[in-house]
Formats: C-alpha cells, structure tokens, sequence
C-alpha cells in the first residue's frame, strides 16, 4: 500500500513539473487529464521545437579599426600654414609674381630700377627730388626744377637717373633687399585705398615700385596734400621697410 502511494506521489510530482516546463516554455497542455505517457510525449515534441543554440542569429562583429572612415582635413581649419605665405622665412626661392611679371628673378633684377621714392610740388616753385633704388641695392639721388621735363622724367626714368643720377655711399643692405624683393611679389596694383586729403600746398610724397616688364612705375603709398596707399598682402612690411631708409617726412612733421 505505501508502494502504491508512493508511485501515485512520484508520479504527480513529475507531472508538475512537466506542466511547469510547458508554461515556461509557452506551450499549454490542451488534454490536461492525459496519462503520464502522453504527458511524457508531448513534453518531448515541445523541447524537440526549440530553437537550438546554433540556430540563435550570430551577433553583427564590430568595426575593425582598418574599416572606420579617415577623417577629411578642412583646409580652412587645418593649423598647417600655407605653402609660401611667410615671405621671409623659409619661402620658396621663386617669388611670387602673380602681378608683378619678373619679380623673384634677382640676376634680371639687377639693372632694373626697383623703388623710387620722391617728393614733388607744384605750387610756388617746382620741385621734383628723390631716391631711386636698383635692384643691386645701389641708391640714386636726382632733383630737378624743371617741371617740361617731369613728364619726360617719369617715363624714362633710367635714363633720366643715367645721365644726372648721383650715386649715393650708402646701398640696401642684402637681407633688407631680399625681403623687398619678397614682398614686392605679392603687390596688386589694383588695390588701392581710397584717396584722402591731406593738406593744401604741402607738396606730395610718394613710393614706388616699378613693373619690371617695363619699369612702369606702380603707387605703394602717398602723403601730404593726398593720402593713399597700396592694400595688397605685406604691402604695410615694405613701406616700413623703405622708409627705415627714406624716413616720411609729413609723418616726421606730425602731418601722416
């Protein structure tokens, strides 16, 4: 007899737990008075439905660091600095001429007149006098009353300088002459400030540069009766740089 219940206890127990397997796994027992047998039977076919481990979908491998995108450079951002913009230091031995044709090529350079830096007046007594500076380093004086000859004088200024040119002691040091050569590479001669007056009667003191295609002469700054200059890159560095020899006598005056 307590073989019996025994066999009826074991046998109710497995039942639970058959029924508690099909509820975790989402299977109802639609014939729950079936014998043991059948219990057994059903609970084989549920586990058999089961997806096996090596059905479960694979996980998406993560990106290798070979397949992540290079990040682009933004010129505008990038902290390399520009190929041939610091015009002294370490710049590419061919000068910029983009409007200046010539510029950069010292030994043509030589012979050509490089910057000229003059007073003229008109009113009273006419006076025309500077600086010539070749492109050797060599500095000229010149002056002239003759206002029937400035015309002639301004087109042909090398001849003009050849024939009553006095050459002076002093001469543009070698780094000081490179450094103008530099810059004179990057001058636009379209970019000019707006013209502003400055005095009546003052005369007027001018730098140029000369094109050295035709050694036509190219406005860098002007002061005293008008005011201008040249708005270019390192247009400002070369008129410190020629005035450091030819001082500007409005700005000495207190008139610039």
């Amino acid at each position: 007899m307590i073989f019996i219940i025994i066999i009826l206890l074991s046998s109710i127990v497995f039942a639970s737990i058959i029924a508690v397997s099909a509820l975790d796994t989402g299977v109802i027992l639609l014939n729950p008075a079936a014998d043991e047998s059948e219990l057994l039977s059903q609970t084989l076919v549920t586990l058999s439905t089961l997806p096996t481990p090596s059905s479960a979908p694979a996980a998406s491998s993560a990106p290798t660091p070979s397949s992540a995108p290079t990040p682009s450079k933004n010129p505008e951002t990038s902290s390399e600095p520009e190929a041939g913009r610091d015009p002294v230091a370490g710049h590419d031995p061919t000068l910029p001429s983009d409007h200046l044709s010539g510029v950069g090529q010292e030994d043509t350079m030589a012979e050509n007149i490089l910057i000229e830096k003059s007073y003229s007046n008109w009113a009273w007594r006419f006076i025309y006098e500077g600086y010539i500076v070749y492109g050797d380093g060599n500095i000229y004086s010149f002056s002239t009353n003759d206002k029937d000859t400035y015309q002639e004088i301004t087109q042909n200024m090398d001849l003009y300088i050849s024939q009553h040119g006095i050459l002076e002691d002093q001469q543009i040091a070698a780094d000081d002459l490179q450094k103008m050569l530099t810059y004179i590479g990057y001058i636009d001669p379209s970019k000019q400030s707006d013209k502003i007056t400055g005095g009546y009667d003052m005369g007027q003191e001018s730098i140029f540069i000369y094109e050295p295609a035709d050694q036509s002469r190219i406005l860098l700054k002007e002061s005293g009766d008008v005011r201008s200059h040249n708005t270019s890159d390192y247009a400002p560095e070369l008129i410190e740089l020629i005035e450091k020899y030819f001082p500007d006598k409005f700005a000495e005056l207190g008139f610039d």
